[in-house]
């Protein structure tokens, strides 16, 4: 009988998911190898962390809870005594919009909204209800904050009465958000909650 040895070669990883796996639910990394004698240890890493440290040992890796900051790669260590190979996977968290928005007002109103989600959340602006757009009074900016972040600034150069309500809207395809605003002096609200400032 002739018994050649090797290191661990065909090392791969994967997410028992289809691509990503949403906020909440429960997720498990799986790591295999092909090596003689067989692999010893399995050591997963997160490659976010500088240096490398290990997560957990064993051929899978489980996050019972998955939230936003468990995104990211994934890298399985295959390991016996002739050596070592590495594989690594992404994990996706993907989540529905959160939103934080503030408004202050001086000679022209001003409104920033920020809206956190993965797919990446749009944003809209909506005045009693009506979709605003970019026209001779009002001006939108629209900026892309990494790949899951939105920024929206609002600029009014016209004056609200107190029944007016100015409203922040975020949407992707896992749900919304929203924060209105009724117009006092300074308005700042969080979530769907609206604090009034006098």
């Amino acid at each position: 009988m002739l018994d050649v040895q090797y290191a661990p070669k065909n090392t791969s990883a994967h997410v028992n998911a289809s691509g990503f796996v949403l906020e909440g639910r429960s997720v498990t990394l799986s790591c295999s190898s092909d090596a003689n004698p067989p692999v010893l240890n399995y050591i997963w890493y997160r490659d976010t962390e500088e240096p490398l440290k290990p997560v957990q040992s064993g051929q899978n890796l489980t996050i019972s809870n998955t939230d936003p900051t468990h995104s990211g790669r994934y890298v399985c260590t295959a390991q016996n005594e002739h050596g070592t190979q590495n594989a690594s996977v992404m994990l996706d968290v993907q989540f529905a919009p959160k939103i934080s928005s503030s408004c202050n007002k001086s000679s022209v109103i001003t409104c920033v909204c920020e809206a956190h989600g993965n797919p990446s959340p749009k944003l809209e602006w909506r005045r009693s209800g009506n979709v605003l757009t970019n026209s001779t009074n009002t001006f939108i900016r629209n900026e892309t904050l990494g790949s899951t972040s939105s920024k929206s600034i609002l600029t009014i150069h016209q004056p609200l009465t107190d029944t007016d309500v100015l409203q922040c809207f975020s949407a992707n395809t896992l749900g919304t958000a929203s924060a209105s605003q009724r117009f006092h002096p300074v308005t700042r609200t969080s979530g769907t909650e609206t604090r009034e400032i006098r």
